[in-house]
């Protein structure tokens, strides 16, 4: 008796990209095209991409292979690396902005003691 299960798969937002598959915890690639799938227990590696409907699409994925998953998270630390490295700049940016601020308040401070002190005079009229 062959039982076909569906499963949603949860990319986020349609976007393609690796993923493990909760069934057998193997690691795919998931089209963009590919929101879910069916997986029979005879064959579980074998996953056929359906659309929303649950109707077949025709298009089969299998697991991916470990040189895919390696350079699956190669690419993940490089994203992880350049958002370091970008948040790091950021930071920087930040505090040059806030000591550049420092500075100017600093000036406009001493533009203000050397500009003669205004003494109010007041008239009264009898």
């Amino acid at each position: 008796m062959l039982s076909v299960l569906s499963v949603l798969l949860l990319v986020g937002c349609s976007i393609g990209g690796m993923g493990t598959a909760r069934h057998n915890g193997k690691m795919y690639y998931f089209p963009s095209d590919c929101p879910r799938y069916n997986y029979s227990y005879s064959n579980p590696d074998e996953l056929r991409c359906t659309d929303e409907n649950g109707v077949e699409t025709g298009r089969i994925l299998y697991p991916a292979s470990e040189q895919e998953i390696e350079n699956y998270r190669y690419q993940q630390e490089q994203v992880k690396e350049e958002w370091r490295q970008l948040n790091e700049s950021l930071h920087d940016i930040g505090d040059r902005i806030h000591e550049k601020n420092k500075e100017l308040q600093r000036s406009n401070e001493q533009l203000m003691q050397m500009m003669p002190r205004r003494h109010d005079v007041y008239i009264h009229y009898y």
